[in-house]
């Protein structure tokens, strides 16, 4: 049996690998998203805006909230 970590990163190899299996892919980009790859972190997000390269995490974009 794998461990919680060892399922999330099988999890997260799936979704990468076939996005439209586990989100609403055509909903997403009808409404004008797209699917992108942070150049930090390496993971993918969606977002509404072309030039953007980071994912919203506060460690990628450079900033601490609280």
């Amino acid at each position: 049996m794998l461990t919680d970590k060892e399922q999330k990163k099988e999890f997260l190899k799936q979704t990468r690998e076939h996005p439209e299996k586990y989100y609403a892919v055509a909903v997403l980009k009808k409404q004008g998203f797209h699917r992108a790859m942070c150049t930090n972190c390496g993971k993918y997000f969606w977002t509404v805006h072309e030039d953007q390269t980071k994912c919203g995490d506060s460690s990628c974009q450079g900033k601490v909230t609280m």
